[in-house]
């Protein structure tokens, strides 16, 4: 690997870090339309503040491996459509490019995976289905911010959903 690629993987990673903390620590507004029916649904789940704090740990943790898993994923595709379009090319000369791929691909399923269970470990199947399920409806929204919900701990959960549904 060249300390160029090198290089840019390490400042890709600063970077991610960076979001992953302003996604954490900012409070992100629900959206007007759905404010209504999506935050009862968010503040039922009843959440004690521990709870919290350990589905924000679990999120931040995964969120740096998959962000840099996906980065590398997508810097594969262009080193191998670069390599594609090369004179004589052979299934030989792209596997390299493929393998390293097929691992990042790898590392960010099974990140997400590891994450579901801790999850579903921490709050139990019914509330962490809920969950899953708010982070879909949450991810959906197409709208601009509006407001936000009234209490730090409910916009918290709001951006571990955000997180959840990236």
């Amino acid at each position: 690997m060249s300390s160029q690629h090198q290089s840019s993987r390490i400042h890709r990673k600063g970077r991610s870090l960076l979001l992953a903390l302003g996604l954490l620590f900012l409070a992100i507004p629900v959206f007007a339309d759905d404010t209504p029916a999506f935050l009862p649904q968010v503040k039922s789940l009843n959440f004690s503040d521990g709870e919290v704090q350990n589905l924000e740990e679990i999120v931040l943790a995964a969120y740096q491996t998959i962000v840099t898993a996906r980065a590398d994923v997508t810097a594969d595709r262009a080193v191998l459509t670069r390599q594609l379009l090369l004179p004589n090319v052979t299934v030989k000369d792209v596997e390299p490019t493929m393998r390293h791929s097929i691992d990042a691909e790898m590392k960010v399923r099974m990140s997400e995976l590891d994450r579901q269970l801790k999850i579903r470990k921490l709050i139990g199947d019914k509330r962490w289905a809920k969950l899953m399920d708010l982070a879909a409806i949450l991810k959906k929204q197409n709208s601009p911010p509006d407001g936000s919900a009234d209490d730090s701990q409910t916009n918290r959960i709001i951006n571990v959903l955000r997180i959840l549904g990236s």
